[in-house]
């Protein structure tokens, strides 16, 4: 009787450090997606004000070689900030090479980046009502184009 006892406490345990584990897994994968993961729905005609919206460009490619896209919010004012934004730069072959290293590969949890600081919603923000066309940089080359280095 008493060895049947602990297997209960045993499974019972192990019940709980699952359930535990299964709502921290949870909770990380919801955090993700309203940061890193976030994406926006694609634009495809009409827009709401306020909304951010992904604007795939055919054919337009980040470094590493996946999907790029532009992001779109239409603000309440009629006023119109065009944003270049991102990190790093591509300044050498070993930069060029090293690629993540020193610069942006791809618009990977950009989105997420893109309503943030002077895209932000806040009461502070002076553009919080303006219309938002984002570049998020992606290539290292200061959005500057398709260029070589010899």
């Amino acid at each position: 009787m008493e060895k049947n006892t602990h297997s209960h406490k045993g499974i019972k345990i192990l019940a709980i450090i699952g359930s535990v584990f299964l709502i921290l897994l949870i909770g990380i994968f919801i955090l993700l997606k309203l940061t890193f993961l976030k994406t926006f729905p694609t634009f495809c005609g009409e827009v709401e004000i306020g909304k951010w919206y992904d604007i795939p460009v055919k054919s337009a490619k980040s470094s590493d070689g996946s999907e790029w896209h532009g992001i779109f919010r239409k603000g309440s004012e009629n006023k119109v900030i065009v944003y270049f934004f991102g990190g790093g730069v591509s300044i050498t072959g070993e930069t060029s090479e090293a690629g993540k290293n020193f610069f942006e590969t791809t618009v990977f949890g950009q989105d997420f980046v893109a309503q943030g600081g002077i895209g932000s919603k806040v009461d502070e923000n002076q553009f919080k009502d303006w219309t938002f066309i984002v570049v998020p940089y992606a290539s290292g080359d200061f959005h500057s184009g398709p260029g070589e280095y010899h």
